[in-house]
């Protein structure tokens, strides 16, 4: 939303106890019912303000200064906090914001991960998945340590959060956890190779023109 209206998003982070009951019994704001850390405060003109919260994270955006200005001074008042400005990075993604776009990535993640697992030498890949492979759970091929592979798979799980063209290669090895082989490991191998050649890759989100705001209300996105 953000993105499509040319909104820029802001954070504090967050150095004393925050309770969400305390931003809620801020006068104006609304809990969203199906996100439980997402507020929303609005005024006369249609002026909004939306602020989520994270543990000792918290961001914020809408489409009126005063407001940013008046939310920031009432909780810097009210508790321990760091003003650090635009949104950079957040929960391990990094956010590229602009006037017509921000872009989300995950590279310093990536990089993370690969030196964790011991991957961070290997060759790249085109290809996330080697054509033709098949897996099946009970394969007859020799057991590999499954907690270091059901580690190697949250952690992939994590990056379709800016990678979402890897879902279905993270979904296919997810369902082997409970007792991995080696064929098993080779094919979560095989992904960070496909990483270690696209690591600068994110995602897009662009501005809407106002011309084009009839399609629906449609975030548009762009995966690179």
């Amino acid at each position: 939303m953000a993105a499509q209206n040319s909104w820029p998003i802001f954070q504090l982070d967050v150095k004393s106890t925050f309770l969400h009951g305390d931003l809620r019994e801020e006068e104006g704001f609304q809990k969203c019912p199906y996100k439980h850390t997402l507020f929303t405060k609005t005024e006369d003109e249609g002026k909004m303000l939306i602020v989520c919260l994270y543990v000792d994270d918290l961001i914020y955006t809408g489409n009126n200064t005063a407001m940013f200005g008046c939310f920031k001074k009432s909780m810097m008042a009210e508790f321990e906090m760091f003003d650090l400005g635009v949104m950079h990075y957040f929960l391990g993604i990094e956010v590229v914001q602009s006037s017509t776009r921000i872009f989300i990535s995950q590279k310093k993640y990536v990089r993370d991960i690969m030196n964790k697992f011991q991957m961070k030498d290997c060759n790249p890949v085109n290809t996330p998945s080697e054509f033709g492979m098949k897996l099946n759970k009970d394969d007859g091929r020799k057991k590999v340590d499954d907690t270091i592979y059901n580690q190697i798979v949250g952690s992939l799980m994590y990056l379709t959060a800016t990678r979402p063209d890897k879902k279905h290669d993270v979904s296919v090895i997810r369902r082997y956890m409970e007792c991995p082989t080696e064929i098993h490991l080779l094919a979560a191998k095989r992904i960070f190779s496909y990483l270690q050649g696209t690591k600068d890759n994110g995602l897009f989100y662009r501005t809407l023109q106002k011309q084009s705001m009839a399609n629906n209300g449609k975030i548009v996105l762009h995966i690179e």
